[in-house]
């Protein structure tokens, strides 16, 4: 499941992964993020998720993210926060496709929520 939550004030989304997630729900989260509310920057925290997810799958999102309309995203950043292991090499992997497609916002992976925060410029992570 993925769950999504806007804080305007810090012009950010925040889409918390939980259980098995497949490239289908990713796609339909991705769609209705840019059909919807476009914010600056964006969290993807995968701690509690199970992404499976297959290398073409991974390059098939990366794709059809940068056939979007991104220009509200010029200059934002989205963060992955996962735990280590398989969901850090999936995101890092989706990372390095993305670099490669020229994408008018920063993607970075991170194990650690507060970091990630720290990197999008957003504020103190939430306590939990």
């Amino acid at each position: 499941m993925i769950k999504s939550e806007v804080d305007r004030s810090r012009k950010l989304t925040i889409f918390t992964v939980s259980g098995k997630v497949k490239a289908r729900e990713f796609a339909i989260a991705i769609r209705s993020y840019y059909a919807g509310e476009v914010t600056l920057y964006a969290l993807w925290d995968f701690r509690k998720g199970n992404v499976q997810l297959t290398d073409d799958e991974i390059w098939n999102l990366a794709r059809s993210v940068s056939t979007l309309n991104l220009s509200s995203r010029t200059g934002g950043k989205t963060a992955f926060v996962t735990k280590k292991g398989a969901s850090f090499g999936l995101a890092k992997m989706y990372q390095l496709i993305a670099d490669t497609m020229s994408l008018p916002f920063e993607i970075q992976v991170f194990t650690d929520l507060k970091e990630a925060h720290q990197w999008l410029g957003t504020g103190d992570a939430p306590a939990s």
